[in-house]
């Protein structure tokens, strides 16, 4: 079982993972934007960003990804976050541990969403910030 220190490691990775997905997906994907693709997904290994890049659909409007795009960006993966992947002694796959242990999903501080009411401050003011952009939030309480 892992200690609660180690499921926060795995849940912030497959946090940051998920957000470099979304920057990686909403940013202009052209041969010219190959460097900062890269920088914008360092943490997904190639057969995330084959799987990813593989089954994008395009936007209204938006190019076809070249497959001479996608394979810079896979080997790149391949030979920065495989590499790592392999040293540490992990499998390179598309899915991520589904283990994130129990003191990750019963936390050992008593803390728990039954205490919580209400809305957090700064929760109205955050989510306004957002509003127009392509992103629309649905919520009930």
């Amino acid at each position: 079982m892992r200690d609660v220190n180690s499921s926060s490691v795995v849940l912030s990775l497959c946090i940051l993972m998920a957000l470099q997905m979304a920057v990686l997906l909403h940013s202009p994907k052209t041969p010219n934007d190959v460097a900062s693709l890269m920088k914008s997904c360092d943490s997904l290994n190639s057969a995330q960003l084959r799987a990813l890049l593989c089954n994008y659909y395009p936007a209204p409007g938006e190019r076809t990804l070249s497959s001479e795009l996608v394979g810079h960006l896979v080997m790149n993966a391949a030979s920065v976050v495989d590499a790592q992947l392999q040293e540490e002694g992990h499998n390179v796959t598309v899915e991520e541990p589904a283990d994130l242990g129990l003191p990750f999903l019963v936390p050992e501080d008593g803390y728990s969403c039954e205490f919580v009411r209400g809305m957090p401050a700064g929760l109205v003011e955050f989510v306004d910030q957002f509003a127009g952009q392509s992103c629309e939030c649905f919520a009930s309480f």
